[in-house]
């Protein structure tokens, strides 16, 4: 558990998959309030990574076929098109990201429209460090700025429900429910997919992150289970 989080405050965000670390990246604290943390992930901010031997993703990897422990993660910048921006709302099954089209500023005229990542998520402070803690659940939503909603990944999130390292049937019941309150949300035109933050900047005065250390990342997940 932690308290809110301050502004510009640098945490980890933590990305698992299958239960294991696949990506640890600075982030920035915008603000902290009822509506959840909201983060900014600079572009090629520099990041701890997963790396298969081939470039793939482990989700593209039969479990029984992943390394005790999951693959070693190595310094790269953030594999990332663009700079986002991250609501992590509390008590829901998802997070909301921002995107811009790549290769140019951050405007509202360059705005992409929205992903809903299906996902559980939590947050820690050690006092020294903090972050988010987020374990993919595979199905996403895709939203474009005129709020047309496009599932994503149906087909891997259907064929990997049942295995022991995802989810059961009712947990893969519940992720999709998630998934269409956020739908919701996005039909009505409420927050967060209302229009805000398209505009955003981050503060001039925000000093660059530097890469996480491995002591204040390499700690127990926050999350248990799928």
């Amino acid at each position: 558990m932690a308290d809110e989080f301050s502004a510009g405050r640098i945490v980890y965000h933590r990305s698992y998959f299958g239960g294991e670390l696949q990506q640890v990246a600075p982030a920035q604290v915008v603000r902290h309030d009822d509506a959840g943390v909201l983060l900014w992930l600079a572009y090629r901010s520099p990041s701890w990574l997963a790396v298969l031997p081939d470039r793939g993703h482990p989700r593209d990897v039969p479990p029984d076929e992943w390394p005790a422990g999951g693959w070693p993660l190595v310094p790269v910048p953030l594999p990332l098109p663009q700079s986002t921006l991250i609501l992590v709302p509390p008590d829901a099954g998802y997070a909301v990201w921002w995107r811009w089209r790549a290769g140019g500023p951050i405007r509202p005229d360059r705005f992409a429209g929205w992903y809903v990542n299906l996902e559980r998520h939590a947050l820690w402070d050690d006092g020294e460090h903090a972050g988010v803690d987020s374990l993919d659940q595979e199905l996403d939503g895709l939203v474009d700025p005129d709020r047309r909603w496009h599932w994503k990944d149906e087909d891997s999130f259907a064929a990997k429900t049942g295995q022991p390292r995802y989810w059961s049937a009712a947990e893969a019941t519940a992720i999709r429910a998630a998934g269409e309150s956020a739908r919701a949300l996005v039909e009505a035109g409420a927050c967060p997919f209302d229009g805000s933050w398209r505009d955003f900047v981050p503060d001039p005065s925000w000093p660059r992150p530097a890469r996480p250390v491995p002591e204040g990342w390499r700690r127990p997940p926050t999350l248990t289970g799928r």
